[in-house]
């Protein structure tokens, strides 16, 4: 593919890259996904388009220069890449990669599909696939043609599957429940185009916490954004929360609720991009 002139040539922005990459910058990552979907967020509900080009966020520009644009095809095929969930971290981590994507956040309601999930005895894996199809189901009629890709995650804790603590005070109970525990993120992804499904991907990450003090949750509390603690397990991997944590076992990408080795094997099935 020949290179473009400039980058406002490659895309059309339809909000703020630097408005969007500085949220980004302050946003959460969560834990892992399993084909699948993804809480509650305050984010528009409109489709959006992703400049991976931002001042605000220059390591994303550095990959993108070193991988070389040329490789996406995108706007040579025609095919459109839809992100059906409103992360930020999951859309940071898809412009990191070079891909161009629009953001078209599914509104579902979570909390009925685990409980259902629940009720039936239904696996943390496949609750995690069955709330990332959900997600990807609901948006994809309204972007025909395109691949549309929905993620979401879940943390197992023993029997419990945790909720994404909505205040200080469940974050507060969240990490005193996690303490020098095990858990496990279960990541789900689902892609699809029109009526065919083309991926259900589940992984599975281990992350074993610190037995930290009392003293350090309540330094934790204190000096992290909302945002890193608004996320599953109340910490994120990439930010503080790092320090609560002694071990990890699994893909990184995954931890942060996106299995992007996967997704970029289907991409490149689906010619968007080169093998």
């Amino acid at each position: 593919m020949a290179k473009r002139e400039n980058d406002a040539d490659r895309y059309v922005v339809r909000q703020s890259a630097q408005h969007l990459f500085h949220r980004c910058s302050n946003a959460s990552s969560g834990f892992g996904d399993v084909d699948g979907t993804e809480e509650g967020s305050h984010l528009p509900l409109r489709p959006r388009f992703i400049q991976p080009f931002s001042r605000t966020f220059p390591e994303v520009q550095q990959t993108a220069e070193l991988s070389g644009w040329d490789n996406v095809r995108s706007s040579e095929t025609g095919v459109r890449i839809v992100l059906a969930s409103a992360s930020e971290t999951r859309a940071r981590v898809l412009a990191a990669a070079g891909i161009p994507f629009e953001q078209d956040a599914a509104d579902i309601d979570e909390g009925i599909i685990k409980r259902d999930c629940r009720q039936r005895g239904t696996s943390a894996e496949q609750a995690a696939l069955a709330l990332a199809e959900s997600k990807a189901q609901t948006v994809v009629a309204r972007h025909p043609g395109a691949l549309v890709i929905g993620a979401d995650q879940l943390l197992v804790s023993g029997s419990d599957w945790l909720d994404k603590p909505a205040t200080p005070e469940q974050a507060r109970q969240t990490l005193r429940k996690l303490r020098a525990r095990r858990h496990q993120l279960v990541s789900g992804m689902v892609v699809v185009r029109d009526s065919s499904s083309l991926c259900r991907h589940v992984e599975v990450a281990e992350l074993t916490m610190r037995d930290y003090s009392d003293r350090f949750i309540d330094w934790y509390i204190e000096t992290a954004a909302d945002a890193d603690l608004q996320v599953v397990g109340a910490s994120r991997l990439d930010g503080l929360g790092a320090q609560a944590f002694a071990e990890i076992q699994g893909d990184y990408f995954t931890i942060l609720g996106l299995p992007l080795l996967r997704l970029l094997d289907v991409l490149r099935r689906e010619a968007v991009l080169i093998d």
